[in-house]
């Protein structure tokens, strides 16, 4: 550092540490570099070549997260593009502290909650409640033109509907074949045809999480979560998701990769498990707060998970169904 650069220090405080970061710091393993940043968070690479995150308020915490307050009394967001560099040293003190190296960012731990992911925190409604649900998703994914994922959720997840478009964009027709082998794999328990449909939407779409990625995520978070309400359910969802995570997730980024393996254990962030509850367990009134909320994140990202939690949804539905 030049002797006449000043580093101004941003200090901030932990609203909500998640319990793979702490256990990882109470092991002292928890060091990395910095990998991305956004206005909202930033991805740091640990020594153990997983990803973590620091994100501000507003998008929720996550296993592998610190959720933040701004640095000003009462201020629970921040742009981490004004304060965060690339390729910059992370270091965590004990619990207590995690540390930018370059002395940019302080942010204290000390009494912050441990989040810890759940599964179907409450009872599952019966299934023509929980269809009931999933068409009130696929009414209001209607609305995002934007997001072409969001126009095969009516053919997959809610058939024979008045919402079933007439043409596919582009990337939609591509995953609609995949989409549909994979649920059909899933109940028929055909390993072949998961590992193809997998093969054939990881990756699948632009950017850094890919609206294929995306899918897979919400399709295992869904079912995963579900998993508790039969053994035989559990077994297959387990069995399931080593198929997909194993075709998925050696090619991935590390922050797809981080997404799919969390989904894979029922351990996604909050506000998908807030969806997936409020699909499987709420009221309508639920169910759509935890679906409007799961359609803020990102570009598109909200919607294309979304899309995958309601086929999986379907499945868990079409699997019990079959049990009884």
């Amino acid at each position: 550092m030049h002797k006449d650069e000043v580093v101004l220090v941003q200090a901030v405080t932990a609203l909500t540490v998640g319990w793979d970061m702490v256990n990882r710091m109470q092991r002292g393993e928890l060091w990395g570099t910095v990998h991305s940043v956004f206005r909202r968070a930033f991805n740091f690479i640990g020594q153990d070549g997983e990803l973590y995150a620091v994100t501000s308020a507003s998008l929720g915490p996550a296993p592998n997260s610190v959720v933040v307050a701004g640095g000003r009394p009462g201020d629970a967001s921040m742009d981490w593009t004004g304060v965060v560099k690339p390729e910059v040293p992370v270091v965590s003190c004990g619990s207590d502290w995690l540390l930018l190296g370059d002395g940019s960012l302080m942010v204290s731990l000390r009494g912050a909650p441990i989040w810890r992911a759940w599964g179907l925190p409450r009872p599952m409604l019966p299934a023509s409640e929980v269809d009931a649900n999933l068409r009130l998703a696929g009414r209001l994914v209607a609305g995002r033109r934007d997001a072409e994922f969001g126009s095969i959720y009516p053919c997959l997840v809610v058939p024979g509907n008045p919402w079933v478009p007439q043409t596919l964009p582009a990337l939609a027709k591509m995953a609609m074949p995949a989409a549909n082998e994979l649920a059909v794999s899933w109940l028929a328990g055909e390993p072949t045809g998961i590992r193809a449909a997998a093969a054939r939407l990881a990756g699948l779409g632009p950017g850094l999480t890919p609206s294929g990625d995306d899918f897979l995520t919400g399709f295992m978070a869904a079912t995963a979560m579900a998993s508790g309400y039969h053994p035989l359910l559990e077994e297959r969802v387990r069995w399931v998701n080593r198929q997909v995570t194993g075709i998925a997730v050696p090619g991935a980024n590390p922050i797809t990769r981080a997404q799919l393996t969390y989904a894979a254990r029922g351990q996604p962030p909050a506000v998908v498990q807030r969806c997936v509850d409020g699909l499987f367990c709420g009221s309508r009134r639920q169910a759509a707060r935890g679906i409007k909320g799961l359609m803020k994140a990102g570009a598109t990202s909200g919607v294309d998970l979304l899309v995958g939690i309601g086929l999986g949804c379907r499945v868990v539905l079409k699997y019990l169904e079959a049990l009884q």
